[in-house]
């Protein structure tokens, strides 16, 4: 009884009770704790953003978790409750709101020096106005999470794919080698050296590259296909054979995902479905890598990307007059573009075109594509003649 009489009026009790059940994956006898906790200790942070992050999690729960948010708005975690109410905004997709929740729930975070949890909201704020196309103050909102904190692993992950996007692969690898000098074999690290491998072979360093994916895979437990995808597209430059052994091993791992060649609308989501498609176009399955790329470009009308991805491999496959056609409908979705994201986008598909032909994937006829496309990019602000994978009209390696 003592101990039970201590608990009935301890919110670290409770709270650590809750903390016991979660553990044990007892979610709702841990919500009861954490309530009990949370109206013993309204303004306790710690409790507070335990109780919201398993609410968070439960869609059945969503009108306690209002509530919650409610009745702290004008207390001090004022602004947690905004940056809550943002990541539910956020869940839900609603990118008309979130912005400008973020950026109340920043205000509110810096009038109660709670600076802890600025790099967060900052980065959050910047993963949406990504998701906008707002690029320019993305930008911006990851730079100010960075000068409060630029080892923190999300704040370097988010400045750093924000870069990629728009294809600052210099400024990225600076940022992340910054990074990387402290970091050893944990597998939290992952993200850092895939991103580290996409800037180097976006820089033309093929050799440096292929060591960053090649730990990013790895630490992943060779689990990750992203990791994969991107060790496999370096090799293909100089070990072939490796390269379709990982682009096979996707495949295999992933091909469950609507990938019979009796459907005509493959299931998944798009970012897999099109992965599938350009493992097929690497391994030289032009058709089956046509079907799947052209499911992401007709569930959507801004897969800028896939729809470059597509052109591709039409004229890798000789169809040159859908090539053509698919590059211009790509110009004209990315012209629509921030011209930060413009570049980002034009970028990769150049380079994609120049690795396809030092492949000798494509003829003479597919000139005039290559050219339009280097001078698209050279009107969005990129000094083509600078980079160095272009020379010798190919990737070095």
């Amino acid at each position: 009884m003592p101990i039970l009489e201590a608990v009935a009026d301890n919110s670290y009790a409770y709270f650590a009770l809750g903390v016991c059940a979660e553990k044990s994956q007892d979610s709702e006898q841990a919500l009861a704790n954490y309530r009990k906790a949370s109206r013993l200790a309204p303004d306790d942070r710690t409790v507070f953003v335990r109780f919201m992050n398993l609410l968070l999690s439960r869609d059945d729960l969503r009108a306690q978790a209002m509530d919650e948010i409610e009745g702290r708005l004008s207390g001090p975690l004022a602004y947690l409750a905004l940056w809550y109410r943002a990541r539910f905004e956020i869940k839900d997709k609603n990118w008309k709101s979130a912005p400008q929740t973020l950026s109340d729930a920043f205000k509110a975070a810096q009038e109660q020096n709670a600076y802890q949890d600025l790099p967060g909201i900052q980065v959050d704020h910047g993963d949406v106005l990504r998701q906008i196309g707002d690029y320019e103050s993305a930008k911006t909102a990851y730079a100010r999470a960075y000068e409060i904190d630029p080892l923190r692993q999300d704040v370097v992950v988010g400045k750093a794919l924000c870069h990629c996007e728009v294809a600052e692969f210099e400024e990225d690898r600076i940022c992340l080698e910054k990074a990387l000098e402290s970091a050893t074999g944990d597998p939290a690290h992952a993200d850092l050296w895939n991103l580290h491998g996409w800037s180097l072979q976006h820089l033309g360093d093929a050799a440096h590259a292929v060591e960053s994916y090649r730990k990013a895979f790895e630490f992943s437990e060779q689990k990750d296909p992203w990791y994969r995808k991107g060790l496999a597209n370096v090799l293909m430059n100089f070990r072939p054979e490796e390269a379709r052994s990982h682009f096979n091993a996707i495949w295999q791992q992933e091909k469950s995902i609507g990938s019979q060649p009796t459907s005509s609308q493959p299931s998944g989501d798009a970012s897999t479905v099109g992965l599938l498609g350009w493992c097929n176009y690497r391994l030289g399955f032009y058709d089956e890598a046509i079907r799947l790329i052209k499911t992401v470009v007709d569930r959507s009308a801004d897969e800028q990307s896939a729809v470059f991805d597509l052109g591709l491999v039409y004229l890798a496959s000789g169809r040159n007059k859908l090539a053509e056609d698919t590059y211009l409908r790509g110009y004209e979705l990315t012209q629509k573009c921030q011209v930060l994201r413009q570049r980002g986008l034009f970028y990769v598909a150049l380079f994609d075109l120049a690795d396809a032909r030092h492949q000798r994937l494509l003829g003479q006829d597919s000139e005039s594509i290559f050219k339009a496309v280097e001078e698209w990019l050279h009107s969005s602000g990129v000094a083509v003649e600078r980079l160095p994978w272009l020379a010798d009209g190919g990737i070095k390696v």
